[in-house]
């Protein structure tokens, strides 16, 4: 439903960020994008609609019709409505590779 399509979006934002590089935001090893059941090393315990984020349509709608300006909308989401408190880090060493990054930082030719 709803968190699955949501899953997907955030997946594939990241999974873009490094253009058309090999450097991907979301990998398996060096230069090959994750695919869904690579994400099971990222999350303590199982993945499911507790590990995913929660973000309340009722928020962003609200903020929406008050402005339309995207920053505004994003900050009347608190982080910790998000639920990404049993998201691992990607250090590189615990197999999650959620954010991999090199010199260059997460976006191709940024920094972070």
């Amino acid at each position: 439903g709803i968190a699955a399509g949501r899953l997907e979006e955030w997946i594939f934002v990241f999974a873009q960020a490094a253009g058309g590089s090999s450097q991907f935001c979301i990998s398996v090893g060096t230069n090959i994008p994750a695919e869904y059941n690579n994400l099971q090393e990222c999350f303590d315990g199982i993945i499911g609609p507790e590990t995913l984020y929660k973000i309340e349509d009722s928020r962003v709608k609200e903020s929406a019709q008050k402005s339309l300006q995207l920053h505004e909308v994003l900050s009347s989401i608190s982080f910790n409505s998000l639920g990404a408190e049993n998201i691992r880090g990607g250090n590189g060493r615990d197999g999650c590779n959620l954010v991999r990054t090199d010199t260059d930082g997460v976006l191709e030719g940024g920094s972070v």
